[in-house]
């Protein structure tokens, strides 16, 4: 699985590749934060391996979820990992397929 990152005129240009990530991209991108969080929290459990950018141009961070998703503040989709301080958004994240495969 991969997610590329791009900066544009109009922002941020996200893209994932592989059958894995499209599926969890698509429910992610192009939804509501609510719905967002309802298909984070129905794919990825607590306890698992996510990749984190904190940065489009950063190498990713292997992290493990602490909490279910959920919205901050009733507009971001947001969730918690061991070992970091504060929330991160679900479009800076990745979760890592069972088995360490990508």
């Amino acid at each position: 699985m991969t997610i590329t990152f791009t900066k544009t005129k109009r922002g941020m240009s996200i893209r994932a590749t592989g059958r894995d990530a499209n599926a969890l991209f698509n429910a992610i991108a192009q939804k509501s934060p609510d719905q967002q969080v309802a298909d984070w929290n129905n794919a990825v459990h607590v306890g698992q391996a996510v990749d984190y950018r904190g940065f489009p141009d950063d190498a990713p961070q292997r992290f493990k979820t602490r909490t279910l998703a959920s919205v901050l503040s009733g507009h971001t989709a947001v969730v918690w990992l061991e070992g970091k301080s504060g929330c991160v958004t679900l479009e800076s994240c990745a979760p890592v397929v069972e088995g360490g495969a990508q």
